[in-house]
């Protein structure tokens, strides 16, 4: 809203009440609340901390997603190949450990 004057010459600025609307009104797992005016002409982001969990869980194989800095989540991606995983992760004599190859666990 632009801004008005008072009838004595000063300019007065007409800023949106303290949570109004404003930005980004889209609810995802890294933006978990509307934006909101913050009364005094600023925007306040509903964006989630950045390294919040988000998306794909974490498996043995795979890092769970985590959100970034501006509000999108970031699938997880691989662990390196070999990781140990499964209910094996040690093995035994007879028995190779379950390592992970491409982000699935090869028992």
């Amino acid at each position: 809203r632009p801004d008005t004057c008072d009838g004595s010459g000063k300019c007065v600025p007409n800023y949106l009440h303290s949570g109004a609307t404003c930005g980004n009104q889209e609810i995802t797992d890294c933006h978990p609340e509307a934006d909101q005016c913050d009364g005094q002409g600023g925007c306040t982001s509903g964006n989630a901390g950045e390294g919040e969990s988000c998306g794909n869980a974490e498996t043995d194989c795979v890092y769970g997603g985590q959100c970034g800095s501006d509000g999108e989540c970031i699938p997880g991606s691989n662990k390196p190949d070999g990781t140990t995983c499964g209910d094996d992760p040690d093995g035994d004599e007879c028995n190779e450990p379950d390592q992970c190859i491409e982000g699935v666990c090869n028992k």
